[in-house]
């Protein structure tokens, strides 16, 4: 009788769990990693308001190669910068410019040169001064936080010879060291303003105070000659890239800023500097996002 009666028990629960399982349906177990997730992701980080992604670096052709500087300078717009900055800088054999978006064939080619060995940085300007040699970099950089871009090898001694409106000036230097101070300025409708200005450092590194906020600031560097008269300042778009090497004939500046000689081939050197993203641009204008030139580990 005892048998019988859990013989019923049992069968009573096997009615019961059946029940249920009609009711419920025979949908398949998932694992919360089964689970679909599309439209719950969050959100990509975005960059502070004040910061902009920028590719830095140089790209070398043979001096000789005359067609293919053209080449670059013919797809380069120079009509951005005043008649009388342009003149200046020529006279101090210096040449800058804004490419579009779409980079023209000959600069890619000049800048893959650098590419492979690209390195990644995501620099934090509002903590120091970043230094950038001649490889190619991609750097955060804070509003009005300055970039030192190197230029040239370190000259033991360098014969200056400078045009400043009209007049000569000439100075001999010491362990001296081309480079441009970079400051970007990101604007609210998704472009950057590029503020750049040449500079050579020389002489012993050393203690000095510098002016800096309303008060004196220690620093560790060398002695600056400044080229007020050289800046620019550009506003680009997310894409475009200002670029700048030496005139169609090397003198003065340009000279010692982009020709060099290695190997018994004399080289000229374009800098590139590239708005590869900002806070806004794909918020105001997302039909100006692009890929980076340089994408490190692609």
């Amino acid at each position: 009788m005892a048998c019988s009666a859990n013989s019923r028990r049992q069968f009573r629960l096997a009615i019961l769990i059946w029940g249920l399982a009609s009711l419920v349906g025979c949908a398949p177990f998932r694992v919360p990693d089964e689970i679909p997730t599309s439209g719950r992701a969050l959100p990509a980080p975005r960059l502070s308001p004040d910061s902009v992604i920028l590719e830095i670096g140089q790209a070398q052709m043979p001096l000789t190669d005359r067609s293919g500087y053209d080449e670059v300078w013919q797809q380069a717009d120079e009509q951005s910068l005043s008649l009388e900055l342009r003149q200046e800088l020529a006279r101090n054999g210096l040449r800058c410019g804004i490419l579009g978006q779409r980079v023209p064939e000959k600069v890619r080619q000049l800048m893959s040169q650098k590419i492979d060995l690209a390195q990644q940085r995501s620099e934090d300007l509002d903590v120091g001064e970043v230094e950038v040699d001649r490889q190619v970099r991609r750097l955060q950089c804070r509003a009005g936080r300055r970039a030192k871009i190197l230029c040239s090898k370190t000259y033991d001694e360098l014969s200056l010879l400078t045009r400043d409106n009209g007049a000569v000036r000439g100075q001999q230097l010491h362990k001296a060291q081309c480079l441009f101070g970079l400051k970007p300025y990101p604007e609210s409708d998704g472009r950057v303003r590029i503020d750049l200005i040449p500079e050579v450092e020389h002489g012993e590194v050393r203690q000095q105070f510098v002016a800096g906020e309303g008060t004196l600031m220690q620093r560790i560097g060398r002695d600056k000659r400044t080229f007020e008269n050289l800046r620019t300042s550009l506003t680009l778009s997310p894409g475009q890239t200002l670029i700048v090497s030496a005139g169609e004939d090397a003198k003065g500046l340009g000279e010692h800023f982009f020709v060099e000689s290695v190997g018994g081939t004399t080289s000229r050197s374009i800098l590139f500097v590239r708005v590869a993203h900002t806070q806004h641009d794909d918020l105001f204008a997302p039909e100006l996002s692009t890929l980076p030139l340089a994408t490190p580990g692609e």
